[in-house]
């Protein structure tokens, strides 16, 4: 009951409240690669702007697609971000079997939980939490089934949320 309350209260808990800052989302994926050891987590840093974000949602906006990867997929996870357009594109891929189509759009609903999640613990609100703060932060969030196997799940959050007019803090490079 306690886990469920505590997921609640972090869906209600957006991190509007927190301010965005020039970020540098590599320093966030290290720092839960670190977190979640000796989880096997395959990443390969890439250089890239900083992002306008509010770091510490993003953080446990990762790390419940990290959790939801530990708990219902298979290791290893990869762990990518890169530069594509004017966003940044964060993927948390597993090497399990993945979902079935078509619960993949209802996944990211308050309380719904795929048929892989049924006998372990959870409230249904990974996903939506995930949803909620991307797109606090303009952006949009993808689940898919890999070609290779697992789950994907893509967070692209764009360089400039408010407009399309770089900002000086968010295009220098790392």
């Amino acid at each position: 009951m306690d886990a469920i309350l505590e997921q609640f209260i972090s869906y209600m808990k957006d991190g509007s409240d927190e301010a965005a800052q020039a970020t540098d989302i590599n320093q966030i994926l290290q720092e839960l690669i670190v977190q979640y050891k000796p989880l096997k987590i395959i990443y390969q840093p890439q250089s890239l702007p900083k992002i306008q974000i509010r770091s510490l949602s993003i953080k446990r906006m990762i790390g419940n697609l990290i959790n939801n990867a530990r708990r219902y997929g298979a290791e290893p996870l990869y762990l990518a971000a890169s530069l594509i357009g004017n966003s940044i594109v964060v993927t948390v891929r597993d090497a399990g079997q993945g979902i079935q189509a078509e619960q993949v759009q209802d996944l990211m609903q308050p309380f719904v939980r795929g048929d892989a999640a049924r006998s372990t613990q959870g409230s249904g609100l990974g996903l939506a939490i995930v949803k909620r703060i991307t797109e606090l932060h303009g952006g949009a969030v993808e689940l898919r089934n890999h070609p290779d196997g697992g789950l994907e799940v893509t967070v692209s959050l764009p360089l400039y949320p408010d407009d399309d007019e770089p900002r000086e803090a968010a295009t220098s490079p790392r």
